[in-house]
């Protein structure tokens, strides 16, 4: 009130009192008047008005229609589960996100009823294979444990022999119990020694197995569980190599050294309770102080760890930092484009000061139970030599016998020290073992190496989408596809346009059984997708999209992987080419197709990797071909090479294609738009420009553009 007010506005209803709207195209003024006097003109203004009020009303009866489909969803879920078949029962609950953090819950109070049976046990399952190096290492590790005090022993008796009276008798003694010593070293070296290899061979067997598995379950999972945010690049590569190298606190030399403790403490026991029995149960007292102090340095730093971060669900400090690394490192170019380096770097440290913190923390409790450790053999020292003289004086005890008590429970003891120590270890492999273990016991809900399901004998390439409803499992909020309908004929091109976030590619991800629609079906020659064998279906499909992947191997070997299933040739690689139109560029380059592609395909321009990666889908002969948007990040000349190697891929074949530059598609079977979700118009290129609706706006726009 009382002010000048200009108002920038896209919502028309917030200007409708305005005094004056002025309407602007192209940065010319085509009309101004108030709110009814340009709605009366039906000009642009009128226009604007009217689309936008269509377009609120579609969006409010999707909005009802969603939340009905949500709360239905929900209501429904357990029966809807029952009604359909295994492989659907699975692909159902990976776009209900809500679904899938009960089943962690689920897995955490199975974790806690199994928690009855050592965990070691579960381990050794896993080293089946290296149960004869296990044992070897057992037998060896408790004999070598059951020499410290052995030796003890024979030192106490040479500590004895210097109150013999009789010099030569002990120089004898002596002699010979140095001798002994000798070859209770020799003796230890070989116990040692062959613990040390048993134990490696298992430990590392087991990390190796271990780590394939943990490698092998994470390709396994549905694409949906990598749109997680715990989930992300970085997470999982951290993952991936801290946890397997934390196993080896559960197993290996570490193993060697709690056996080691076992035979000490029992052959230390054995001759302690000989010697006498009273002052032994004496030093005995100290045990609890020795119990508690490995509780500090290994339980409380489990605790926290899994307090802190899992049950959260959410990165670790290491693994957020590990996610700005990776994505630094490969975006380097863009990094360096946008000079954020000092950015990146800030972040990385953030994230390890975070850590860096929390684990000062938990060192505080772990050198407290590190020095209550070292400490207790002090006690022990003066509580022997304190109660062990008082034993003397009352006639209870020799000196001698004080002294061998007091060597053998402290050699015991040194062996239970060092066993003590390696509990930090423990645990953190139990932890990385307990995640490693949960990973491979998840059951991907579109497993892609599960070959049941239906195979066709004769594929003719009819794709339909019949009322298509979908969601991204990282986003359950938003749909993305709603009712969506699309009949694509066998041998013929169907193109797919509209506004960006439109759910375009979502179809090809569909299609490709990324994910799974929680609501219709798609269907391949009449038959549902999911009741398909799913390598089978993928082995049928070539997929070009818009940015290609090349791995850094030789174009050879690039175009090769297009079909693992058998050793292509030469000459396949090759026919392929030409069809891609990219064989002249290859044997023009000096290795021809062994030259290497680079990481990424680095080594090559957009054009060719976009061949190299035609080729790759066509050397497998698919009957039905995917093109995400695959010239769109091309420049015109790479544009124009790409195109004519597409026209010549897409002959005899049921072609899907994802277009943003519409003049790709002009001469295209049939052109779809598709808006928010839902199919809008529906032609070919000529019948779409004559009905003057989202195809023409868009197309014109792109003329514009172009002009």
């Amino acid at each position: 009130m009382g002010r000048t007010t200009i108002v920038i506005a896209h919502r028309l209803s917030t200007i409708r009192n305005a005094d004056l709207i002025i309407a602007l195209e192209r940065g010319e003024v085509m009309e101004d008047g108030t709110h009814n006097e340009l709605m009366d003109r039906k000009g642009l203004y009128y226009e604007l008005v009217t689309a936008q009020q269509r377009k609120e009303k579609d969006e409010d009866e999707d909005m009802l229609d969603d939340d009905k489909q949500v709360q239905l969803l929900k209501k429904n879920y357990p029966r809807h589960l029952r009604t359909l078949s295994l492989v659907s029962a699975k692909s159902a609950g990976s776009d209900v996100s809500d679904m899938e953090e009960n089943d962690s819950e689920n897995v955490e109070i199975k974790n806690k009823k199994c928690c009855h049976q050592p965990f070691i046990f579960k381990i050794l399952k896993l080293n089946l294979p290296e149960i004869y190096w296990i044992i070897i290492g057992c037998i060896a590790s408790i004999i070598f444990g059951a020499i410290t005090p052995i030796f003890s022993f024979f030192f106490s008796q040479i500590y004895a022999l210097f109150a013999e009276p009789d010099v030569a008798k002990a120089n004898i003694e002596t002699r010979n119990y140095a001798l002994v010593i000798f070859f209770i070293g020799i003796f230890g070296g070989l116990c040692q020694c062959v613990s040390s290899i048993a134990f490696s061979k298992s430990g590392e067997a087991l990390t190796m197995r271990m780590r394939i598995i943990s490698f092998s379950s994470m390709l396994r999972q549905e694409i949906g569980w990598f749109d997680k945010e715990q989930n992300s690049l970085g997470a999982l590569v951290t993952q991936l190599s801290s946890d397997t190298s934390n196993l080896k606190g559960l197993s290996g030399v570490r193993m060697g050294v709690i056996f080691n403790a076992v035979g000490a403490i029992v052959c230390s026991l054995t001759i302690a309770f000989q010697a006498g029995w009273k002052l032994t149960f004496i030093v005995l007292l100290f045990v609890p102080l020795m119990v508690f102090s490995g509780i500090l340095q290994g339980k409380r730093m489990t605790d926290t760890k899994k307090s802190n971060e899992k049950n959260n669900s959410k990165l670790s400090w290491s693994e957020k930092g590990g996610t700005y690394a990776t994505e630094a490192i490969d975006s380097v170019r863009t990094v360096v484009g946008l000079h954020q380096e000092e950015f990146f770097i800030s972040r990385y440290e953030d994230c390890f000061q975070k850590e860096f913190k929390r684990t000062m923390i938990k060192i505080q409790i772990q050198s407290l139970g590190t020095g209550l450790a070292n400490s207790i053999m002090f006690f022990i020292h003066a509580a022997s030599f304190g109660y062990g003289s008082v034993l003397v004086e009352n006639g209870e005890m020799e000196a001698p016998l004080v002294f061998r008590v007091f060597s053998v429970i402290t050699f015991g003891a040194m062996s239970v020290g060092r066993s003590t120590a390696m509990i930090p270890d423990y645990a953190k492999g139990k932890e990385s073992a307990i995640r490693i273990l949960n990973l491979n016991k998840r059951q991907s809900q579109i497993d892609p190496q599960n070959p049941d399901g239906i195979v066709l004998d004769n594929l003719t390439g009819n794709i339909e989408f019949e009322q298509v409803k979908f969601v991204y499992p990282s986003r359950p909020t938003l749909r993305v596809l709603k009712g969506f309908d699309l009949p694509a004929k066998a041998s013929q091109t169907t193109a797919i346009c509209g506004p960006s976030g439109s759910g375009k590619s979502t179809c090809v991800a569909l299609l490709l059984r990324f994910y799974d629609p929680y609501q219709g079906s798609i269907l391949l020659d009449g038959h549902d997708i999911r009741e398909l064998s799913l390598p089978w279906l993928r082995s049928q499909l070539g997929f070009v999209q818009q940015e290609p992947v090349l791995f850094n191997l030789s174009i050879h070997d690039n175009i090769a992987y297009g079909d693992n299933t058998r050793e292509v040739s030469q000459h396949e690689i090759e026919e392929a080419a030409r069809k891609a139109n990219i064989h002249s560029t290859i044997i023009s380059l000096p290795e021809g197709y062994n030259t290497m592609c680079g990481a990424k395909g680095s080594q090559l321009s957009g054009g060719q990797k976009q061949r190299i990666a035609i080729a790759r889908a066509l050397v497998r002969n698919p009957k039905i071909l995917l093109l995400d948007e695959a010239t769109s990040a091309l420049d015109v000349r790479s544009e124009k090479v790409v195109q004519e190697a597409l026209d010549v891929a897409r002959n005899g074949r049921t072609c899907l294609t994802i277009a943003h530059r519409l003049a790709t598609i002009r001469n295209s079977d049939k052109i779809v738009v598709v808006d928010r979700g839902r199919i809008k118009e529906s032609g070919t290129h000529d019948e779409l420009m004559d009905q003057r609706g989202i195809f023409y706006k868009l197309n014109m726009a792109q003329e514009r553009d172009d002009e």
